[in-house]
């Protein structure tokens, strides 16, 4: 009996040192707000008459920048962050519309940074918290776990049940630890739970392309794809026009050689979409459900509020593929974020359904 009770408590004192550790680095809510609140920021942006166009979070990184989203500052000429009454002016150093993710620098700024994770490291069920100033109010802290990973890849978008508002954009997402995440981004409309952060390695790519590239800034303000239409016609050449509307509806694309054909503007699932191309008899047929090139050749960074050429009328920023990826799930391309990814075949938030078929003659 002695011996067992040995064996019993050498176990409990090795499963005790295993469970410490986990113990030292999970934090409350209130210590994660107090280990990251100094790194978090408002930031505004301002048209030429000093009127705010935009307004969103920041989180101060490691290097001195501050990461936000880049639809936060799309619209301005000037900016300016902080908290409270100590906002100070900044530049943008660089930007990657395609990601909406905006490095600015403001050397001004009093912040302590934040302390980087891992996205690849997170895991479904895992806590986490979003620190930024949704609606404006400074320093607001929600809760909430990781619901889903998508995309696919070594570094999927953050699906999360955080709370996230306008406002909200360019906040930080922080683990149980402490340390940035996730960049919160967007929600879908009429959703209170369905929620979504990019992930923080994204940032290291725009970093890398600031580095190669200097900033692409003539004076503070966007990166010359971000411009507005009418600074950006005074720089660019006229453009070629690639697409043309039939009064039938059928779009040509004059470099593929394909043609298109716009689906309803309603959220759509797989399903529906595959069901909608194979009963389009529209000018005389043959049409078919896309392949993840077909979509991606589409994508122009810029053109428009989902990245592909207003022509094609649609609110919906993903569109499906015909490619499944398994029995329960496709591949669609993300046109907001210009990467491919995959949904459940039932999932059909900001979904849309393209029909395509070789150019007839």
């Amino acid at each position: 009996m002695r011996v067992h009770m040995a064996a019993y408590k050498i176990i409990m004192v090795f499963a005790l040192v295993a469970w410490l550790p986990c113990m030292a680095f999970a934090m409350t809510p209130g210590q994660v707000y107090e280990a990251v609140k100094d790194s978090v920021v408002v930031v505004m942006a301002h048209d030429q008459q000093g009127k705010l166009v935009g307004l969103g979070s920041g989180v101060v990184l490691p290097s001195g920048d501050i990461i936000t989203n880049y639809h936060v500052v799309k619209a301005g000429v000037r900016y300016t962050l902080g908290r409270g009454k100590h906002v100070v002016p900044a530049t943008v150093k660089a930007a990657d519309p395609d990601k909406d993710l905006c490095l600015l620098a403001a050397p001004g700024l009093v912040a302590e940074p934040a302390r980087l994770g891992k996205a690849a490291r997170l895991k479904v069920g895992d806590v986490v918290y979003a620190v930024g100033a949704p609606q404006g109010l400074e320093l607001s802290l929600s809760e909430g776990i990781i619901s889903q990973l998508r995309g696919g890849g070594p570094y999927p978008i953050i699906q999360t049940t955080v709370a996230i508002s306008p406002g909200s954009s360019g906040g930080g997402l922080f683990n149980a630890k402490g340390e940035l995440v996730g960049i919160t981004t967007f929600r879908m409309k009429g959703e209170q739970s369905l929620n979504f952060a990019l992930p923080v390695e994204w940032i290291g790519e725009i970093a890398t392309r600031k580095n190669q590239e200097g900033p692409r800034v003539e004076t503070p303000g966007i990166p010359e794809w971000g411009d507005r239409p009418k600074d950006a016609d005074r720089r660019r050449p006229p453009v070629k026009t690639r697409f043309a509307k039939a009064a039938n509806g059928v779009i040509s694309d004059s470099i593929t050689g394909l043609e298109w054909y716009v689906g309803p503007d309603q959220k759509t699932n797989w399903n529906q979409a595959k069901a909608w191309t194979e009963s389009l008899t529209a000018a005389e047929g043959g049409w078919r459900m896309p392949t993840v090139p077909e979509l991606k050749a589409l994508s122009q960074p810029g053109a428009g509020p989902s990245n592909m050429d207003p022509i094609f009328q649609t609110t919906g920023t993903w569109v499906w593929s015909g490619q499944l990826r398994d029995a329960s799930s496709a591949w669609c391309f993300s046109f907001r974020y210009s990467k491919e990814h995959w949904w459940r075949l039932a999932f059909g938030y900001n979904g849309r359904a393209f029909a395509v078929r070789s150019r007839r003659r």
